[in-house]
């Protein structure tokens, strides 16, 4: 009996969590593919947002393409960016779960047995909001450890850029729901994607205006983290790019 409670004792002592990373998946710097359902995400969360599911039917299939889109792109993410395997079941289970009662949500719209009160696929905001951002800090993590320049290196860079703003909105989307309201005005759910985007790029419009200290805040970040994102990998890229013509010698050392 002490050997065993001895042996089950070295068994946890020798347990260690699960890497983070594993590049040997088959769809590591798939960055193109990513950029593509990135910008589709982009484009479905600026038509459509995430509380489409509880308006008629047209907005419910809206509300599925948003869920699908972003879904596939997060799971994209961590692949091209070479997560273990564990946490991408992990993933897989929590997407898999959104799109399942988004097509739920469908069906029932089909049969008018739905109201507006129903559950949308973002009935836990902060999930998605984990998952984008966990998503924007593996893909910058892989392209650190790219030792050279190529195609795939500028995709991934302009999709994790994006994925920024997915991320804010979400971020955005839950700041909305705990304090009952983000913005001085009333907004609409594809209102935040716009808000995003314009923050990131710094455009300043200003007709969107956040209500509280908190919202302020998240919007200043917002740009600043853009910011300093495009200086950081402008910087990378170009440091990577002259030391592949320096070992070409098309420059001098």
């Amino acid at each position: 009996m002490l050997l065993d409670h001895h042996t089950a004792g070295a068994r946890m002592a020798r347990w260690t969590p699960p890497a983070v990373f594993d590049n040997r998946s088959r769809h590591v710097d798939r960055f193109g593919t990513l950029l593509a359902l990135t910008a589709t995400s982009v484009v479905c969360l600026s038509l459509f947002g995430v509380d489409s599911l509880s308006d008629g039917l047209l907005p419910r299939l809206g509300g599925l393409a948003v869920t699908v889109s972003v879904g596939a792109t997060l799971l994209l993410s961590l692949r091209a960016a070479g997560v273990a395997l564990v946490w991408i079941r992990i993933a897989d289970v929590v997407v898999g779960l959104s799109v399942a009662l988004s097509l739920t949500l469908v069906v029932l719209g089909l049969v008018h047995t739905a109201s507006p009160a129903d559950a949308n696929p973002t009935a836990a905001p902060v999930v998605w909001l984990v998952l984008s951002l966990a998503a924007t800090v593996v893909v910058v993590a892989r392209l650190l450890r790219h030792r050279e320049v190529t195609l795939r290196t500028v995709q991934g860079a302009i999709s994790a850029y994006l994925l920024i703003s997915v991320s804010y909105y979400y971020l955005f989307r839950t700041v909305h729901d705990l304090q009952d309201g983000f913005f001085r005005t009333p907004a609409n759910p594809p209102e935040f994607m716009y808000f995003s985007l314009s923050n990131l790029a710094t455009l300043g419009i200003g007709d969107l205006v956040p209500r509280s200290r908190l919202a302020r805040l998240l919007t200043v970040s917002e740009a600043v983290v853009g910011q300093v994102f495009l200086v950081t990998f402008v910087a990378l890229i170009v440091g990577l790019l002259a030391e592949r013509w320096r070992r070409r010698g098309d420059i001098a050392p």
